[in-house]
């Protein structure tokens, strides 16, 4: 079964509740006040089963100009809209409202309902039929297909629903499946035994009972307990279904009309939106700047001011760049459409797409912004990830974190940044656990300071084969992490930028000099290392002349690096080959007897308790030996 979204739209008094009562058999008005009054004041929810089989949820929205904040948190992500006119009244202004509110938020398919039939004659039906053409030419339903019904008689209702069922089967709106699930929420109240249920239209990915998500912009943690799509109980919800889920960690208090469930981590709050605003072809209003208005968007409605940003003011049917300024914390999307009303009284002016839904503060008139704005509108996936890169502070993101903030799924991500580096505009960094994304012109800003650093470092240390890589990290750039600092050196060593050992680095073409105070330094260590054995001779025990103490650790250093010299402690080497003997020695012991002491290795290395328990040391810390109760003795660690 496939599970389609269709939403009502039209005057107040059109009949868009009896016609879907009529489909259906269910009355929407739920409330006691709109069976009092006749009218819908806020959203409705049923549905009902095509001729084919195909069971489709039917939001109804109110029609009433003042009910119209509530009709707007209804219309995200639907398949179909129903725009019900009546046929003894015609276009009327809610009808004009609606019409536009609908280009606005970008729907696309629609078809027209001429709805109460039933009390005209059919030469005022086909006036009417003429007049509604029309008014609708140059909108979004000026070739949209008409019924015509009564939900009196029931004539046309059948006729309405297969022709439904040929609109919808050209093709879902909203069905990305493969994001991350969001799911703007509408609809909140308490069933007792359940707890909060809370209901919308789920706009991408999936939802399944007990996945662990999170609310937006509360920043709570919540489970699922129970999902159902258009009223029955089902192990997941899909993109573009009628979604209701339990949460029974959150009271009904913790949440409202306009708040997001999706994956922890995977929106972001903010008060600042980049926006292209389009005005209403029908309104009255101007747009000055700054003035303030009524923000919908999803199923939130916050209120927000609108800073022009080329502009002094905007008039019907024309458009500009601006940044809205919000007196909430929300969490959207780029590409997320909205509508602006006017603060009082309240009137849609016009709406309008996000471009960026966490810029930084923008300056009116100034020319890199407004480029910058330019940019954000045109840009293809892989510029709109190109630009976000280039926006954070050091220039380069996680490549993990972007499915999250342009909601995309992995895929998606992976190809946009082969894109990129195919074109030289990203360098990528594989760390251990992340894949940094660099953009190119700082990445290559990173390489000249570093080695404008390194260079610096030879001059001062001539005998040390390179620094340390920490090192590096705290002394040229501090705000890196130790992950990014090892991904950027070993990426710049592939390319033969820099050179990297198992710890250090260094310039591409340096080589430590191999003058007389290197041969002098590395004849007496040698020396001293070769006679001393298994017996180990500390550096402050060996004399070199009077060379700088510094001198000797940076070549001793060097001939580390080179494999021919263990560091057994700060002060302390031993030659390598003599260090991998000794360490095959043990390890065979411990096979045989399950335990070593200090005494044996004493006698079996023919040297001193000192120098073996500067050993043993040395495997605990390498997690090849440990202690057994008894400080003397070793067990494998293996």
């Amino acid at each position: 079964m496939t599970y389609w979204t269709v939403g009502t739209a039209g005057h107040i008094d059109h009949g868009k509740t009896a016609l879907i009562k009529a489909l259906t058999g269910r009355d929407t008005d739920r409330l006691e006040e709109e069976k009092k009054r006749g009218i819908t004041i806020d959203l409705g929810f049923t549905y009902f089963d095509l001729p084919g089989g195909d069971r489709v949820g039917i939001i109804d929205v109110p029609g009433h100009e003042r009910f119209i904040g509530n009709m707007l948190a209804g219309v995200s992500g639907i398949d179909l809209v129903l725009l019900v006119i009546a046929a003894d009244e015609g276009v009327m202004p809610q009808t004009v409202e609606h019409v536009e509110i609908l280009e606005q938020l970008g729907v696309t398919r629609g078809m027209i309902v001429l709805s109460k039939c039933d009390l005209v004659d059919r030469q005022l039906r086909d006036l009417v039929t003429e007049d509604v053409r029309q008014r609708l030419s140059g909108s979004c339903f000026a070739n949209a297909p008409m019924a015509y019904v009564s939900a009196v008689t029931g004539e046309g209702i059948p006729d309405l629903a297969i022709l439904m069922e040929r609109l919808l089967r050209q093709g879902p709106l909203f069905r990305n499946v493969s994001t991350f699930p969001r799911l703007f929420i509408d609809r909140i109240f308490q069933k007792k035994g359940l707890g909060t249920i809370a209901a919308g239209t789920l706009l991408s990915g999936e939802i399944a009972r007990e996945d662990r998500l999170f609310l937006y912009p509360q920043m709570l943690p919540c489970r699922i307990r129970g999902v159902q799509v258009h009223g029955q109980e089902m192990e997941k919800a899909s993109a573009g279904q009628r979604t209701a889920v339990n949460l029974p960690d959150i009271v009904c208090s913790q949440i409202r009309r306009g708040t997001v469930i999706a994956r922890e981590g995977a929106l972001r709050n903010t008060r600042l939106l980049d926006v292209r605003i389009h005005m209403c072809r029908h309104t009255k209003r101007r747009l000055l700047n700054r003035t303030r208005l009524h923000l919908y968007i999803g199923a939130a409605k916050l209120l927000c001011r609108a800073v022009l940003m080329d502009t002094e003011e905007l008039a019907a049917g024309e458009s500009g760049y601006a940044q809205l300024v919000l007196e909430e914390d929300l969490a959207v999307l780029k590409g997320d459409r909205f509508i602006l009303r006017f603060y009082s009284p309240l009137e849609t002016i016009g709406g309008g797409e996000i471009l960026d839904p966490n810029p930084v503060k923008k300056h009116r008139y100034r020319p890199k912004d407004l480029e910058e704005f330019r940019r954000e509108e045109a840009a293809d996936f892989p510029q709109e990830i190109l630009m976000y890169i280039q926006k954070q502070p050091h220039g380069f993101i996680v490549k993990q974190e972007l499915a999250a903030a342009f909601g995309a799924d992995e895929s998606s991500i992976a190809y946009a940044a082969a894109v990129l580096e195919k074109e030289e505009h990203l360098v990528s960094l594989q760390g251990k656990t992340k894949t940094f994304l660099y953009e190119r012109e700082r990445y290559e800003e990173q390489i000249s300071r570093t080695e404008a650093y390194l260079s610096r470092f030879h001059k001062e240390r001539p005998y040390r084969w390179g620094i340390g890589k920490a090192q590096l990290r705290t002394g040229c750039d501090p705000w890196m992490t130790q992950e990014f600092c090892d991904a950027f050196c070993q990426t710049a060593s592939d390319q033969g930028r820099l050179q990297t050992g198992a710890q250090l680095v260094r310039l591409k073409n340096y080589q430590v000099p191999c003058d007389g105070t290197y041969q002098k330094v590395t004849d007496i260590l040698f020396e001293n290392l070769t006679a001393g054995g298994m017996d180990f001779v500390r550096l402050r025990d060996m004399d070199f002349g009077g060379i700088a103490e510094q001198t000797v650790l940076d070549i001793c250093a060097d001939e580390l690096e080179k494999g021919k010299l263990y560091k057994l402690t700060q002060d302390c080497y031993t030659l390598a080959e003599l260090y991998e003997d000794a360490c095959a020695k043990i390890s065979a012991l411990l096979r045989q007897n399950g335990k070593i002491t200090v005494t044996e290795l004493r006698d079996l290395f023919g040297t001193n308790r000192r120098s073996i328990r500067i050993l043993l040391e040395d495997l605990d810390s390498r997690g090849i030996t440990r202690k057994d109760g008894k400080e003397s003795e070793r067990v494998s660690a293996l």
